[in-house]
């Protein structure tokens, strides 16, 4: 499959909205595109390893108070194995709980509808942006959701990972994190790009 590294993204975005659809306009969709549930079972033991995470810049919310952070230096290795039943699973030393993946049977997901009723900016990189520069609607490329908890100074707190394919090595996706201490709801959410190790 085309390698689309997280770089290459950036410059697209970077070179302007003529430079992107004109591109799109010429280019053919990603070999990613068309990548439905039955694919995705007959493929994804490919996806077996090691994992480099890059933790892009986000925002964090409580009540009415919006967070920006930067992108976390370094890289969080995700392992992927999948048991007998075919569940994709990926661990990591600091996970309390292994984060149990499912298949995203949900719309085309929207990732600046999503900022915009969390009340947070819009991600720098977020679903229209890589519809554009694969050719296809996300809801046609292979989608996860994976879920598990941390407690955290005794405050738990769901992770919730959502990822789509861009090609057989690399992910791109959402990581949203919510708890609740002292009685407030806090959200946080930054983009991540994943690519096999």
């Amino acid at each position: 499959m085309k390698k689309i590294t997280i770089l290459s993204l950036c410059l697209t975005i970077v070179f302007g909205s003529v430079l992107i659809y004109s591109s799109a306009a010429s280019a053919e969709a990603s070999v990613a595109c068309g990548t439905d549930q039955a694919k995705w079972d007959d493929i994804k033991l490919i996806f077996t390893g090691n994992w480099s995470i890059e933790h892009q810049a986000g925002y964090a919310r409580s009540g009415a108070m919006v967070i920006p952070f930067g992108p976390s230096p370094g890289d969080d290795i995700l392992t992927i194995s999948f048991d007998d039943k075919g569940q994709m699973i990926g661990t990591n030393p600091e996970m309390q709980e292994p984060m149990l993946f499912e298949w995203a049977d949900e719309p085309n997901w929207k990732f600046k509808g999503e900022a915009k009723k969390h009340g947070v900016p819009d991600p720098i990189l977020n679903s229209t942006d890589m519809e554009t520069v694969l050719g296809c609607k996300n809801k046609a490329l292979a989608r996860l959701i994976g879920r598990t908890r941390v407690v955290s100074a005794g405050v738990p707190m769901d992770m919730t990972l959502r990822l789509m394919l861009i090609d057989t090595m690399s992910f791109f996706g959402i990581f949203h994190v919510s708890g609740v201490t002292s009685g407030h709801q806090f959200d946080a959410w930054r983009t991540v790009y994943l690519k096999q190790l």
